[in-house]
């Protein structure tokens, strides 16, 4: 009948339609386990953290639930619960991940810390002769994290600019650059190092011979720039006699400053010397006597040239350097 025929044609259809619906419906499962990590090489005392990744029956991803976590070789990298793994000593291992039948591994090798980068640095770059300063060296390893600099040798390209001692003490000893260099477990590292002359203040006259009120020293500022000379020394020719110019003392471009006897504590003998210093010991300019002059000691020409006997005392003015004539007969 007609009924029955109708019948027979749709029931293939229905079962189709069953069949398609016990498909799509399954509810999706865990079925594979992966680990992501990275970097899998991790230094002792380092931690990364490794990540278990789901995937159900139809390749998609899906939550893996609590997972349980094991090292085969605790003593070289343990793994947490939370899947921080922590390097412990050198050597590999292999961690797993597992939740209940399903796992999955990774191995996992660990190094001992090593130097990788080395850094100095010094508290001043730019010295002038005669200052030091100390360097000093930053060690890092692979995770530029600290490590220790031993047996840090040091070198200068140029030890008439700057020398550097054992320590990493740098001494500027003339004008110029230098570089400076550390080594330390093969690595080596650089820093340039700039050198200026002191500016070039002159001992321009010197009365020692009881001069007004008594002995001075008459310094000259040939530079265009004002000059501090705070912390600088003039001395005779007794290392023990020293006068150290106080804060605040400066000669002014092309100017002159006079120290007086009463200042710097002492007086300048017949056979004698003057002496001037910057702040870190070095000298600047001196001259030395073997008899009082007749008037004063001065640069002739003022404040370039070599110290002569002037024709009088111009203290704290442009030296006197006439050359006169004595009338020694007359007819």
């Amino acid at each position: 009948s007609l009924a029955v025929r109708s019948a027979l044609v749709c029931a293939p259809l229905l079962l189709a339609a069953c069949d398609g619906d016990d498909i799509t419906t399954q509810p999706p499962t865990l079925r594979e386990l992966s680990i992501a990590v990275a970097p899998t090489t991790v230094v002792v005392g380092q931690t990364v953290t490794a990540v278990a990744n789901g995937k159900d029956q139809f390749g998609a991803s899906i939550a893996t639930g609590a997972v349980t976590w094991s090292s085969t070789a605790a003593g070289i990298a343990t793994v947490a619960s939370t899947g921080d793994v922590t390097g412990v000593a050198p050597g590999t291992t292999f961690i797993s991940a597992s939740v209940g039948a399903i796992a999955a591994g990774q191995t996992i090798t660990v190094v001992a810390p090593a130097l990788t980068t080395l850094t100095i640095t010094v508290p001043v770059t730019t010295l002038v002769v005669g200052q030091s300063a100390t360097g000093a060296v930053t060690a890092l390893d692979q995770i530029n994290r600290p490590i220790a600099a031993t047996g840090t040798t040091w070198a200068t390209s140029n030890a008439s600019v700057a020398t550097v001692s054992t320590a990493g003490v740098v001494t500027a000893t003339g004008a110029g650059s230098a570089t400076i260099s550390a080594t330390a477990g093969g690595k080596t590292a650089q820093i340039v190092v700039t050198v200026t002359a002191p500016p070039a203040i002159k001992i321009n006259e010197i009365e020692s011979n009881g001069g007004t009120p008594g002995d001075w020293v008459e310094l000259f500022n040939p530079t265009a720039t004002a000059v501090d000379i705070a912390g600088w020394a003039l001395k005779d020719n007794d290392d023990t006699r020293t006068f150290q110019f106080p804060a605040g003392t400066t000669i002014p471009a092309g100017g002159y400053l006079v120290v007086e006897e009463a200042q710097f504590g002492y007086g300048l003998g017949a056979a004698d010397a003057a002496r001037l210093y910057n702040q870190f010991g070095t000298t600047v300019d001196s001259h030395s006597w073997t008899a009082h002059a007749l008037s004063t000691y001065g640069r002739c020409p003022n404040g370039t040239g070599a110290f002569a006997t002037t024709s009088e005392s111009t203290k704290g003015a442009v030296n006197d350097c006439r050359v006169l004539v004595r009338v020694n007969e007359v007819e």
